[in-house]
């Protein structure tokens, strides 16, 4: 009987033991340092190092960043990746040399602060917080497409920063303060409207506020004047002739084509616009744009009619003309319509490597 008694009681002490005492796992603590900077600190117990690092991290990647933009090409791309892969290595030796430095590995008293719904807490904050980072600094961006060539090739991963033109809070789509105004022959990040969703597209942008744009026979005119040609514009060769139209292209029923294409007029904030027939279908995309907060469809739909029986609409916003390097093969501002300046996210700085040539590392695209 006592032996039974006896062995209760060790299993009991045993039991107990194990919910007190649990070792700390190395490759665990790695990884958690890994997808979420400061997560593995809290894994094994510094918890205020993990909160102090965890705020202060992303600030690191972002003072890496700008001084890359800052440096001179080749010498960007260089330091962009080796700050980044110390800043990426760092914190994942470290947690595992802490652990083995205090034996947590072997014996490590759980803590209050040891509950799942911490670690979920600290890492929806943790990404949140750096997102937001991200959306008020830079991004590394990947070209997937052939519609920036030979600017921009498929595999190139470009810097954009966001924060150049203003704070962009992607939440509400909203531009909260603005710093530059965006400038002919920049290569920018925009947000615009697609068929049922937002799309992000990169484009060079190649008409400003109060511009008349025009293509004829493929050459780009800015107020009557050809745009200077960069070496890098792409054509496939391909001739359509000026009385082909292309029904697919904005604005609707404007019976021009890629090839001839104008003239457009660009509008900017504070335009006064005469609405009759020969411009309704031109700025009722705009008017939709800029009553997108206005209550439901129905009630735009409503508010949109009455505007256009108005007469005249005033413009809330600077607008934008995108077009793609590959000037025969990019779904840009000819099909996608106007960029109203809310719109724009951020400028490209450089590519910071290609996964297909190495050669392309720091080439500037400013």
């Amino acid at each position: 009987m006592s032996e039974t008694i006896t062995g209760r009681k060790t299993e009991g002490r045993e039991e107990s033991l194990k919910k007190k005492y649990r070792t700390r796992n190395l490759l665990l603590a790695a990884f958690y340092n890994l997808i979420m900077p400061g997560l593995g600190y809290f894994y094994i117990g510094k918890f205020r190092f993990a909160i102090y690092f965890s705020l202060i991290y992303p600030i690191l990647f972002v003072f890496v960043n700008y001084i890359s933009i800052h440096l001179s090409e080749g010498l960007n791309s260089i330091f962009f990746i080796i700050c980044n892969a110390v800043l990426i290595s760092v914190p994942v030796i470290h947690v595992v040399y802490t652990s083995i430095k205090n034996q947590l590995n072997k014996f490590y008293v759980l803590k209050k602060f040891n509950k799942t719904y911490l670690y979920i807490i600290f890492f929806v904050a943790g990404f949140l917080y750096t997102s937001y980072i991200k959306d008020f600094t830079f991004e590394l961006h990947s070209i997937t497409t052939s519609s920036m060539e030979n600017t921009l090739m498929i595999g190139d991963r470009i810097l954009v920063r966001y924060n150049y033109y203003g704070v962009y809070e992607s939440i509400f789509e909203k531009r909260l303060f603005n710093f530059h105004s965006p400038e002919r022959n920049e290569i920018v990040v925009y947000s615009t409207m697609g068929r049922q969703r937002r799309v992000v597209y990169l484009k060079r942008l190649v008409a400003i506020p109060r511009d008349t744009l025009t293509i004829v026979d493929k050459k780009l005119y800015i107020n009557e004047t050809p745009e200077v040609q960069n070496k890098t514009y792409k054509y496939d060769g391909t001739k359509i002739p000026k009385d082909y139209v292309n029904n697919k292209l904005y604005p609707v029923g404007s019976k021009w084509n890629e090839d001839y294409y104008g003239p457009l007029y660009i509008p900017a904030k504070g335009d006064c616009i005469k609405i009759d027939s020969s411009n309704v279908k031109f700025l009722t995309p705009i008017i939709k744009k800029e009553l997108r907060d206005e209550g439901d469809a129905d009630a735009k739909e409503k508010r949109v009619e009455a505007i256009i029986k108005s007469g005249e609409y005033i413009v809330q916003n600077n607008y934008y003309f995108m077009m793609g390097d590959d000037r025969d093969n990019s779904l840009d501002s000819r099909y996608t319509g106007l960029v109203s300046e809310e719109e724009i996210l951020g400028r490209a700085e450089f590519v910071v490597f290609n996964i297909y040539e190495w050669g392309r590392l720091g080439i500037s695209l400013r």
